[in-house]
């Protein structure tokens, strides 16, 4: 598995983080990439490589074929 990195905040250009969530509160574990500088973030997810997908999707990104 290839570590992916994570691309800055598309709004304000911040720097991006993964957040963990666990605990009693919760069914599962929880992941979720939120942006240090505006606060910007995506849902949560099962699993680390979700969010990331999530958050380094951008809208044009995608390659015609």
């Amino acid at each position: 598995m290839t570590k992916q990195k994570l691309k800055p905040c598309p709004f304000c250009g911040g720097t991006a983080d993964v957040f963990f969530l666990s605990g009693c509160d919760y069914w599962y574990d929880k992941y979720s990439v939120y942006c240090t500088k505006c606060g910007c973030t995506t849902e949560d997810f099962e699993n680390k490589e979700d969010a990331i997908n999530v958050w380094n999707k951008r809208v044009g990104s995608e390659v015609a074929e």
